[in-house]
């Protein structure tokens, strides 16, 4: 969850929004407490809890392809 990621989850979290995230890297116990942020530790096991999802990633070689058809069903 980087700068985006954190600004997006904050007005979220000001509809109601329970906010859950994966990262390559964790945020801050401070920041995390704060949003009372959930991390999961790989995205399909998160994917597969959500009814929402906002992606918030540039748009790189490893980020090719990140989302599928199969992996969003």
């Amino acid at each position: 969850m980087g700068r985006i990621g954190e600004a997006m989850a904050r007005r979220s979290r000001a509809f109601g929004m329970e906010i859950h995230y994966y990262s390559r890297r964790r945020i801050s116990p401070d920041v995390e407490r704060e949003l009372d942020a959930t991390y999961w530790a790989t995205l399909d096991s998160m994917l597969r809890e959500m009814d929402i999802v906002s992606i918030n990633c540039p748009y790189t070689p490893e980020t090719y392809h990140l989302f599928s058809a199969a992996r969003l069903a």
